[in-house]
């Protein structure tokens, strides 16, 4: 899992990544947008800083870590939110346009694991 942030060779990873049937989950600008998918709607362009913000003011003492009351519960709203907000969210590998997160494919793919 990886955040698009600001990597200069993300594209040349992902591509090797793809050549060696390795499977990474991108979240565009950063892995907060995932997070925040669990508690609000977000389809506009939003940065790093910005999500950050959204967050600690609506999760007391937020700070860059998930909390202990975080609402994984919210998996279904937060996995159809990343896909309304980009096409490419179910691909594996896709960076896709900011906001967008494959998070959610590592989440399913440990709730098969454990089935």
């Amino acid at each position: 899992m990886v955040d698009v942030d600001d990597h200069n060779n993300l594209r040349e990873a992902l591509d090797l990544a793809v050549r060696n049937d390795i499977k990474v989950a991108v979240s565009n600008p950063c892995f907060e947008s995932w997070m925040y998918w669990h508690y609000a709607d977000h389809t506009s362009f939003i940065t790093t800083r910005q999500i950050q913000k959204k967050l600690k003011f609506l999760v007391r003492g937020y700070d860059k870590e998930l909390p202990l009351d975080f609402p994984y519960c919210e998996f279904d709203a937060a996995r159809r939110r990343a896909l309304t907000a980009c096409r490419d969210a179910a691909s594996p590998c896709a960076v896709g346009d900011n906001p967008a997160s494959t998070a959610w494919l590592v989440v399913e793919s440990i709730k098969c694991a454990g089935r």
